[in-house]
């Protein structure tokens, strides 16, 4: 039986954030909500047959956005049993909703658990009433604390929080804080992200006009190597370089991206990746809704990655990871001659400290985390 995981976009917000690089509306009608739901079925009943879908086995479902959580418990029960007529869901599923603070409270998580939700990532992003404005953040830090108090008292075992750091005028006492209220929750599951801005968001020229009010990548990697001290010291595997778990709580459904696992994305903008094929979803709603009216997939981009082309994301989506790439995977994998030039790259780095290798196996040190993006761009080279 074929196993794959599936992404569902919810492209709607109370508002959009500043420095939000995702493709999201801020739109909360009731109204559209329901008619983007009823676009999506009609996707997914599309592509499951187009693709030979029916009856594949669903490892992980992960609702995100946009503002998932803007969604009605029924909605989220309908999404999943009409996902049932089509697939077999694995006695393991893992089903995660991306949370706002500002759209649920504890009887809404409830509800969303009922329905069939068994992991939240809470979007945080910060304890800091003063970095939340400049965000532009919809939650108060009220709001924040509310829902992770939730967590607790309705012992939630798997769920997950945003931290960004590299803010504005952003000390190093200031981010020592931001994880120990983090921390207070003990949440299962930590996300941290530096903060960087896309040419297409509203901060892009004022990060340019403005650089010297920014940590300087000096700072920036003192405030990420102590998160990884501390969540150490309490616990925390660094499983891949932004993400970190207590043992057991690792988001399954990205494990699946970074291990070349296949899925299916379905809504405005989402990737595809199935069968070596990469498939991207029109971002415009507009001509989501007028594909699917006129009975045609969404689709706007595909193509069949070359085998170098594999070989090489497969690389470096294994090197986000702690466990690494193995030689004796990639030469089960791929062609002798492509995986030596590779492992060439592997061995190189690895001199110069940025990649540990033990025996077969190849993995970013603490070092190599820190330039992680310049080391996927040397092996793409």
């Amino acid at each position: 039986m074929k196993k794959l995981s599936l992404y569902f976009h919810f492209p709607f917000c109370v508002k959009r954030c500043r420095y939000c690089d995702f493709v999201s509306y801020p739109r909360r009608d009731r109204h559209t909500h329901l008619k983007y739901k009823k676009a999506v079925f009609q996707e997914i009943a599309l592509k499951v047959e187009e693709e030979g879908l029916r009856g594949s086995e669903l490892s992980t479902v992960y609702l995100g956005g946009g503002t998932p959580s803007l969604l009605f418990s029924e909605d989220v029960e309908e999404i999943l049993n009409y996902l049932r007529h089509f697939f077999a869901f694995s006695s393991s599923i893992e089903i995660t909703m991306e949370v706002n603070p500002e759209t649920v409270n504890g009887d809404k998580i409830r509800a969303f658990r009922e329905a069939g939700i068994n992991r939240f990532s809470v979007g945080v992003q910060s304890f800091n009433p003063h970095f939340l404005c400049f965000l532009g953040r919809s939650s108060s830090l009220e709001q924040i604390e509310n829902v992770l108090s939730c967590m607790g008292k309705i012992n939630c075992s798997s769920w997950s929080l945003d931290l960004l750091y590299s803010l504005p005028f952003q000390s190093f006492l200031e981010w020592q804080r931001e994880v120990e209220s983090a921390l207070v929750y003990h949440p299962p599951h930590f996300s941290i992200y530096d903060l960087t801005f896309s040419p297409r968001v509203p901060l892009y020229q004022f990060a340019k006009r403005h650089p010297g009010i920014f940590p300087s990548s000096d700072e920036e990697a003192l405030y990420f190597e102590w998160a990884m001290e501390r969540l150490d010291s309490e616990g925390y595997r660094h499983y891949e370089i932004s993400n970190f778990a207590q043992p057991g709580a690792e988001c399954r459904h990205n494990l699946n991206y970074w291990s070349d696992g296949e899925y299916l994305g379905v809504g405005t903008s989402a990737w595809s990746y199935l069968g070596g094929r990469r498939q991207k979803n029109t971002s415009s709603l507009k001509n989501y809704f007028t594909r699917l009216r006129e009975g045609r997939t969404p689709l706007t981009f595909q193509e069949e990655l070359a085998p170098h082309q594999k070989l090489t994301e497969d690389i470096m989506l294994r090197l986000r990871t702690e466990e690494g790439v193995k030689t004796s995977y990639l030469l089960a994998q791929y062609k002798r001659e492509e995986v030596e030039s590779k492992l060439k790259c592997l061995e190189f780095l690895s001199k110069e400290g940025f990649i540990i290798k033990e025996e077969e196996r190849f993995y970013l040190s603490q070092k190599g985390m820190l330039v992680a993006n310049q080391i996927f761009q040397e092996i793409l080279d």
